[in-house]
């Protein structure tokens, strides 16, 4: 018995082990809506974390949001791709590891888009 739980653990850390994990900050955002457009560097950049395995989130807060796929692009280089899907909007946050830079688009449907584009480190 207990090597079945030495396995099974050694199998759930080694399983762990595998997501990459990446620290981005924008460099700049912009948006688009209805009734307000503008293009903005921000002074405090917002910072993200994207894990391969669990997904991204803001840097400020704990819960991640949306899935991660790696794919290809139209290059064939390899990109990180995370959407999620609401009754409010979508996101699509996608991170190249060549050069690590990243894009993260937010769409409100019916009122608008907020996108950031910076670079990104590999944890």
């Amino acid at each position: 018995m207990n090597k079945l739980l030495t396995t099974i653990t050694l199998l759930c850390f080694s399983v762990a082990a595998n997501a990459d994990i990446y620290f981005c900050e924008e460099t700049a955002e912009g948006r688009l809506f209805e009734f307000d457009s503008a293009y903005a560097e921000k002074i405090e950049a917002q910072k993200f974390i994207l894990d391969t395995d669990l997904g991204w989130r803001r840097s400020d807060i704990t819960f991640y949001i949306a899935p991660c796929e790696i794919d290809r692009d139209g290059l064939n280089q390899e990109v990180i791709v995370c959407t999620d899907e609401t009754d409010l909007g979508n996101s699509t946050f996608s991170i190249r590891p060549a050069d690590l830079t990243f894009s993260l688009i937010y769409h409100d449907y019916g009122l608008g888009f907020l996108g950031f584009i910076g670079t990104c480190t590999k944890a």
